[in-house]
């Protein structure tokens, strides 16, 4: 019997849950969970405090948006086995990733180029400006990242207990 919650998320939703790891905040600022309920990515800011005095200079709508915040915050804290924070991959994750992309080109000339990009300071950096001579191989990277960092969301949730089970988008 498979004891694993199943989580029913669209194509849609799951290549923004990948593009939420791939791009998300290093520095924190902005704290991105998963619901793992519903599937859906929900985002609230910790710069979110009212500075004392500023409160009757702020907008209606805008003493709203910082409430709605703060409700949200709180709920997340609420519920931690519901909320799933969503980080950032870890940089020896994605040194790999383009490793691992390296080895699947078969032209040795690139192959050595994008290999030598990598063993030098700023390898991300460099690996990217390199791909910029070769377009089409730099669009076989970007379809080779996005599929690893889905990997890498089925591998992250599974070991949480989790069952993605993708839909079509409706």
């Amino acid at each position: 019997m498979n004891s694993k919650k199943q989580l029913r998320l669209s194509l849609l939703q799951f290549q923004d849950m990948a593009q939420h790891i791939q791009y998300c905040d290093a520095t924190e600022i902005l704290q991105t969970y998963l619901d793992s309920t519903t599937g859906e990515i929900v985002q609230y800011s910790n710069d979110t405090h009212v500075p004392l005095g500023f409160a009757a200079d702020l907008s209606d709508s805008k003493m709203q948006e910082f409430e709605e915040e703060k409700t949200l915050e709180e709920q997340i804290r609420a519920s931690p086995n519901r909320y799933l924070k969503l980080g950032p991959i870890d940089s020896v994750q994605s040194f790999h990733f383009m490793e691992q992309f390296i080895e699947t080109l078969g032209d040795k000339n690139i192959k050595g180029i994008l290999a030598r990009a990598i063993k030098q300071k700023g390898p991300f950096r460099r690996f990217k400006d390199a791909l910029l001579e070769f377009p089409i191989i730099r669009e076989h990277w970007f379809c080779f990242e996005e599929k690893k960092y889905q990997e890498y969301i089925l591998e992250w949730l599974s070991g949480m207990g989790i069952e993605v089970l993708l839909l079509p988008n409706y």
